[in-house]
């Protein structure tokens, strides 16, 4: 009886606690009002910028917003790319243009005439002018990497008969400092595109490694590793932390490193270099 006593008070107390129910309102601050700006440049191609309002997570826009918006960015609203030499010389300067909305950008883009070149030497600068705020970027091609076939290699795992692992492996492009890569998979599906961040620390020296991606059998794919810098490498690791943590209040906030001054975004100089195409076996060996 002894036992069963403090077992019953136990219970008791359990069942008190099931019957209190109490209502707890957290209020969550609206973002500082802004613009948040993606610009990503690419070997002979003419550079585009994005540019969305910061909007509060649970309250979508209405249309007179929308168009304030679209008034901002079509008549008060200039974007300025700049092209330098290694010395620092101006070599370029365009104005990017606006272009009218569309069903992918409801509130346009900007965009510029000239192609960019993937040279690592030039220096590429950014920027924007907004009513109240100016945001200001730089950035710099990274070096092109070269995949070879014979840089991949298969694991088979003996309980899946029906998937694949990739190891993959690349030449570092500066073994004197540390670098930070972007590796994307594509199969040629809807939303199967698969993109890891690395950094040199995670692999062991002179050929960094890239372990078990599974794919199905007989897939086509396409992997192209890009050489980022830093700055970008923490715009993406600091994105998907605050996306995870969005909406949820008991979460600690995510600070996002933004790779502009007086703003947030990223401005980013992208060389695939030589991707790797293959069609993965269609059974093990």
């Amino acid at each position: 009886m002894r036992q069963a006593v403090p077992s019953l008070v136990a219970l008791l107390l359990l069942w008190s606690c099931t019957l209190r129910s109490e209502e707890v309102r957290i209020d969550l601050p609206d973002p500082k009002p802004g613009w948040m700006a993606e610009c990503y440049l690419y070997p002979d191609a003419r550079p585009v910028l994005v540019l969305a309002p910061i909007l509060p997570y649970f309250r979508p826009p209405d249309s007179a917003q929308a168009i304030g918006w679209l008034q901002t960015l079509a008549t008060r609203t200039t974007a300025t790319l700049r092209t330098r030499a290694a010395g620092g010389s101006l070599l370029h300067e365009e104005r990017l243009a606006y272009l009218l909305p569309d069903s992918a950008y409801p509130l346009g883009r900007f965009q510029g005439q000239r192609p960019t070149a993937a040279n690592p030497d030039l220096t590429y600068e950014l920027h924007i002018d907004l009513p109240d705020q100016q945001l200001h970027a730089t950035t710099r091609f990274g070096r092109p990497i070269a995949l070879r076939p014979d840089d991949l290699a298969y694991i088979w795992n003996p309980r899946d008969t029906g998937g694949v692992s990739l190891r993959l492996a690349w030449d570092d492009p500066d073994p004197s400092r540390e670098n930070f890569y972007r590796v994307i998979f594509n199969d040629f599906r809807p939303d199967t595109i698969g993109n890891f961040e690395f950094r040199d620390r995670q692999f062991s020296p002179g050929r960094p490694f890239f372990l078990s991606y599974t794919r199905s059998l007989g897939d086509s794919l396409e992997i192209t590793v890009y050489d980022i810098p830093e700055s970008y490498y923490y715009f993406i690791q600091t994105t998907e932390q605050a996306i995870s943590a969005a909406g949820n209040p008991f979460v600690e906030p995510v600070l996002i490193r933004s790779m502009f001054t007086g703003g947030l975004g990223a401005f980013v100089a992208l060389d695939p270099g030589q991707p790797l195409r293959l069609r993965l076996p269609r059974a093990a060996p």
